[in-house]
């Protein structure tokens, strides 16, 4: 399988499937190979909810992701860990609040949320 080692063409390659991605896998270890190890994190939405059906479901695809990814480093001394934050205090979901169903907002209401400074210290002590 050949590596996609260019951003442009790893976005043309995911971009159908998930406008919103970063891009291909490779992009996210090649700059620590030559370091000999790595940490990378992948932050991911635990469970489906009501009103998330397309964020869940590109969410979920991060599991699988992770699983693979970690075993294609692993003999390079790279791991992959997914952190599972609730939801997290960001521009973006200031606006998803405006508009989300109302089911949504009560269901959300039950779990809390995090600063996205906090989210940030919690995974890089998770060590």
């Amino acid at each position: 399988m050949k590596n996609i080692r260019s951003e442009k063409s790893a976005k043309r390659r995911t971009s159908p499937a998930n406008p919103e991605s970063n891009g291909d896998s490779s992009l996210l270890i090649e700059p620590r190979r030559a370091q000999g190890h790595s940490t990378r994190f992948l932050f991911q939405f635990a469970v489906g909810i009501y009103g998330y059906t397309a964020y869940s479901a590109s969410k979920f695809g991060l599991r699988g992701l992770a699983e693979a990814l970690q075993q294609e480093v692993i003999g390079e001394n790279i791991h992959v860990s997914l952190i599972f934050p609730p939801y997290t205090e960001t521009p973006g979901f200031a606006e998803e609040n405006k508009r989300r169903p109302q089911l949504t907002s009560i269901l959300a209401a039950s779990s809390g949320s995090m600063k996205a400074d906090e989210v940030a210290k919690k995974a890089l002590n998770r060590r």
